[in-house]
């Protein structure tokens, strides 16, 4: 999965206000560093060394860039004065002065040409410019909105797409702007595109935006929902599909956003409900948060910038260099294991609450669920990759009796559950197949229809069983909660804690008997049970799970590495993960009831413990007898005698 490495400090920002911005270089693994409006360095990032740097005595406007295509740095003073220079110049007085404000600087390209955009909304190529190429028409816009990230991107046809935000600077109000360019001038081509940024929706505010490969954007907004949409010239200012509920960071505060590469967002923010601040890794194919780095103050001005492999933190007075790795492939937990071969499934009219509301959770009638039931087989067979065409095509029909016998034959001899549905008003049924032997469909419509749509979306089994369970506890229906954890294998623990605590106060055992039976990571367990479970239920939790350990009466899950099930091992952990969560409290703390059960399940350890020691040394004659070898006896000798048979003849 994506990583987010140790970040480090590169060099100090004295004056974030002077502070223009990074590119890279011409070296692979370099950046320039525009550090000020005098000041350029050009710093290798495996080392933090200067390569190279200048100081000018014209104060820069915008971010020095290096354009590969006459192989010079180029800068641009007071807004209306280009200069280029090569790595070996030092004496910049060579100018070209431009009668239009400047408003940035754009390299694109595998060649890395420079695409001058200029205040108006106008732009050309530097290449032209030098030439002598007269001044692009007046742009679009007027003198009071500002551009911000413009960027450039191929099409599949070949052409190229040019796009920048704007902000009016008297209601600030945002809009996305984009137009074609000419093939060879790298002007306008045709009349521009428009998407306002706006939800419609009174309180709401859009707290960060970016476009990405595609061209796709993406749209965070107050509520703390990101949306998606296509970038393409039609009159719709709607903000596309509901992709994700942003919890990582706070939406209170401004929100400082960059595209990474084609599937993932950094994005940084301060933490939500304590100080400091966090950069995250979003997955907006999956919609998961994979990497998360965390910083011990929050400053609202910051920018993000990312070369090479190398993410790059403006905030406050420091430069810092956070380092990512995405490899190639993805977890399948984390990537989603549940996604339908139903690519195309219409779930817009379906409306989800995500404030922990079961009420209004899904609107629908009996024709549209009737009409988007489908044959589900999770099962991992190695032909699933033949089948694939036809499953891709829709619902999989079973023509004859015969057919439907013999499949499930296969599927029941291997040890999975299958469940019938009965469709209303309809002559078939529907088959559902699990891997889990206590798995079953939710007892509810809304939350069977709810993991359906999850599921159809791609989405992973971590934001189902989030979903899924908060929206159970909430409504207080345990027997939901307790069907996901049957259903899936992959269970925050921060949603299995919850799951525990409720158990707990309620009593309700059979819950609880499958909340311990999921698997989990000790590490990230330990951290929800000190932060979740209070002292008061320490001591009940640590004597009910000797109750369980004397009765054997944990459910069989399977394990997520197919090793075999062990309730005992699964008791064990729990236990081991409350000591390392509570072991304060259980020193500090000298009551004589709970001074006995820690006792008690002394004597239960040591006994594990001696049972294990005794298997240890028996496990060499096992080995032998497993390999049909004889175990190799003691030969015991007399002390005062000895008796050899000799063969003679």
């Amino acid at each position: 999965m994506a990583k987010l490495l140790a970040f480090y400090t590169l060099c100090p920002v004295n004056d974030s206000r002077e502070f223009l911005g990074v590119t890279a270089d011409a070296e692979d693994g370099s950046v320039i560093n525009t550090l000020g409006r005098n000041i350029v360095i050009v710093t290798k990032l495996s080392d933090q060394k200067q390569i190279r740097s200048w100081t000018v005595l014209d104060k820069l406007s915008n971010r020095v860039v290096y354009d590969g295509s006459s192989g010079k740095y180029v800068g641009v003073f007071g807004k209306k004065i280009l200069k280029c220079w090569t790595a070996s110049e030092t004496n910049l007085k060579k100018v070209k002065k431009i009668k239009k404000n400047v408003s940035d600087l754009v390299t694109f390209g595998e060649k890395r040409e420079t695409l001058v955009v200029f205040e108006d909304g106008s732009c050309a190529a530097l290449s032209a410019l030098i030439d002598g190429l007269s001044l692009p028409a007046e742009g679009p816009l007027n003198a009071n909105m500002a551009i911000e990230s413009p960027k450039i991107f191929p099409t599949p046809t070949g052409e190229l797409l040019f796009v920048f935000f704007t902000r009016d600077l008297a209601t600030d109000s945002v809009e996305l702007r984009f137009s074609f360019l000419e093939d060879d001038s790298r002007t306008l081509h045709g009349n521009f595109g428009r998407i306002k940024l706006n939800r419609g929706i009174p309180g709401v505010k859009l707290v960060g935006y970016e476009v990405t490969e595609g061209p796709m954007l993406v749209t965070i907004w107050s509520d703390r929902r990101i949306f998606r949409r296509k970038v393409k010239f039609d009159e719709d200012d709607t903000p596309g599909q509901f992709t994700f509920m942003l919890n990582a960071v706070s939406v209170e505060h401004p929100l400082s956003i960059v595209s990474v590469s084609k599937d993932y967002l950094a994005i940084y923010g301060a933490n939500v409900g304590q100080e400091g601040a966090s950069l995250i890794l979003y997955n907006f194919y999956f919609n998961v948060i994979q990497a998360k780095q965390f910083f011990k103050v929050y400053f609202g001005n910051s920018r993000l910038s990312v070369v090479g492999n190398n993410i790059l933190l403006a905030a406050g007075q420091v430069l810092a260099v956070v380092p990512f790795r995405i490899p190639q492939a993805y977890l399948a937990d984390m990537v989603g294991s549940q996604k339908s071969p139903k690519k195309d499934k219409d779930i817009a009219r379906d409306y989800v609450n995500e404030d922990d509301e079961l009420e209004k959770a899904i609107e629908r009638d009996s024709q549209e669920f009737a009409a988007k039931q489908h044959f589900q087989n999770e099962e991992a067979n190695p032909e699933h990759g033949k089948d694939s065409q036809r499953t891709n095509k829709g619902p999989s029909l079973v023509a004859s009796e015969v057919e439907m016998d013999e499949k499930l034959s296969a599927l029941r001899q291997r040890d999975i559950v299958v469940e019938f549905l009965e469709i209303e008003d309809q002559d078939g049924i529907e088959v559902k197949v699990f891997t889990n032997p206590n798995a079953t469909t939710f007892s509810r419509d809304e939350f069977e229809f709810l993991a359906m749509e999850l599921e159809a979306s791609g989405a992973s089994e971590l934001e189902i069983s989030s979903k899924i369970i908060t929206l159970a506890l909430s409504g207080n229906v345990p027997e939901e909660a307790q069907k996901c954890l049957r259903r899936y294998s992959c269970i925050p623990e921060e949603k299995l804690v919850s799951c525990l605590v409720y158990a707990m106060k309620k009593k309700n055992w059979d819950f609880l008997i499958t909340v311990l039976s999921v698997d989990f990571s000790h590490e990230d367990l330990v951290g929800e049970l000190r932060n979740q479970l209070k002292e008061e239920m320490i001591y009940p939790l640590m004597k009910r799970l000797l109750k369980i350990l004397e009765s054997k009466q944990l459910e069989e899950h399977p394990t997520p590495a197919g090793s075999l099930w062990d309730g005992d091992a699964r008791i064990l952990e729990w236990f081991s993960a409350l000591l390392d969560a509570h072991f304060q409290h259980l020193v500090m703390r000298d009551a004589e009831k709970t001074r006995k059960c820690l006792e008690i399940w002394k004597k239960v350890l040591t006994g594990y413990w001696r049972a294990i020691n005794e298997a240890n040394d028996f496990s060499a004659t096992l080995r032998s007898i497993s390999n049909n070898k004889a175990p190799a006896r003691t030969q015991k000798a007399s002390k005062w005698y000895s008796i050899d048979l000799v063969q003679l003849y």
